[in-house]
């Protein structure tokens, strides 16, 4: 029982900081919500643990549900909608995906634990938890100082079919990097042959994220040039 309260306590901390990434990554107010988001953060962990250790569901399987759950619930407390809750739980996971398998690359080279331990061992686990939260909570603090993040354009005035063509091409590099990362995180471990491979998937994903961002901004800017235009000839 005791076990079961340390994971649901440091589940919720790093899932907390993953929510905090999230809504980071499109500049949302995170300070004015975050209680809300505190509360997305306990309740999708409590929807973890119970299909893990109550169903004794995949892990895998697990995940997609806490998917679900986080989209409806970014929905419904924080009246995102739904369309861009997804956007914002997929880059969300994109993010942290990249943080994670880095963090256990690092700590893999430098011997601090292996994949064994972070399967068995309870006191790794909360230990790599915490560690992951507070670098997703440094890239927080960060990204608010220097006020970088995507912003949604709900009125587009041009419609550009090159960088509709883009963001499909973009989308697509995001989800191959997202499955594969997530596969690179178990595998790991087992084939250190393959550190290279994973390496440069990751990278390809920080890349495509980067590019995403370049596009959002530039598109950000010429909206609000076109605006300031048609003020001016009114």
């Amino acid at each position: 029982m005791l076990q079961l309260v340390i994971k649901f306590v440091f589940g919720t901390i790093e899932y907390f900081s993953l929510c905090l990434l999230s809504l980071s990554l499109f500049r949302f107010p995170i300070i004015q919500c975050w209680k809300k988001i505190a509360c997305i953060a306990l309740i999708v962990e409590a929807v973890s643990i119970y299909q893990r250790e109550v169903l004794m569901i995949n892990q895998h399987y697990a995940m997609l549900g806490m998917l679900i759950v986080y989209i409806l619930l970014i929905n419904i407390l924080l009246n995102i909608p739904t369309f861009f809750a997804v956007i914002i739980c997929f880059f969300g996971y994109v993010s942290f995906s990249i943080v994670q398998a880095l963090l256990l690359m690092t700590v893999d080279y430098f011997q601090f634990t292996s994949f064994e331990k972070l399967t068995h061992s309870l006191k790794d686990i909360v230990i790599m938890q915490l560690i992951t939260a507070v670098v997703n909570c440094s890239l927080v603090y960060w990204m608010s100082n220097r006020r970088i993040g995507f912003v949604f354009i709900e009125k587009r005035v041009v419609f550009n079919t090159g960088t509709r063509m883009a963001n499909v091409l973009l989308l697509i590099v995001l989800l191959l990097s997202f499955g594969v990362i997530l596969f690179a995180v178990v595998t790991f471990f087992q084939n250190e042959s393959l550190m290279y491979v994973y390496l440069g998937i990751i990278i390809l994903a920080i890349i495509a994220l980067y590019i995403t961002y370049q596009k959002n901004k530039k598109e950000l800017l010429d909206h609000y040039n076109r605006l300031k235009d048609r003020n001016r000839s009114i």
